[in-house]
């Protein structure tokens, strides 16, 4: 039944506050995610790109055999001696494959 002063009952407000519908975590933990964050994906993407391509086409998929190719070698030199060098024609495919 209605109220007997004439106005309307309201249901209760289903709007969210902001931190409600704030999924990102607001500002964030880490100082400057908003900068470095993107840097890094920008940096490191390439180098695991072109690993994992080495992988599959020279390992047969085989990831433990190319950590150990890191324990053995280092880091630095094993990615020095898969990469690819500018003018070959692999490289050109990985690039234009990312455009």
């Amino acid at each position: 039944s209605p109220p007997i002063d004439g106005t309307r009952e309201t249901a209760p407000s289903l709007q969210k506050t902001k931190s409600e519908e704030d999924w990102s975590g607001g500002n964030g933990i880490l100082p400057g995610r908003a900068s470095v964050g993107p840097l890094m994906l920008m940096a490191t993407t390439p180098c695991f790109s072109v690993s994992y391509f080495h992988v599959v086409s020279k390992l047969d998929g085989d990831f433990l055999q190319l950590g150990r190719a890191f324990l053995k070698d280092g880091l630095f030199n094993t990615l020095r001696s898969i990469w690819p060098e500018p003018l070959d024609p692999v490289a050109w495919k990985l690039i234009l494959g990312f455009m």
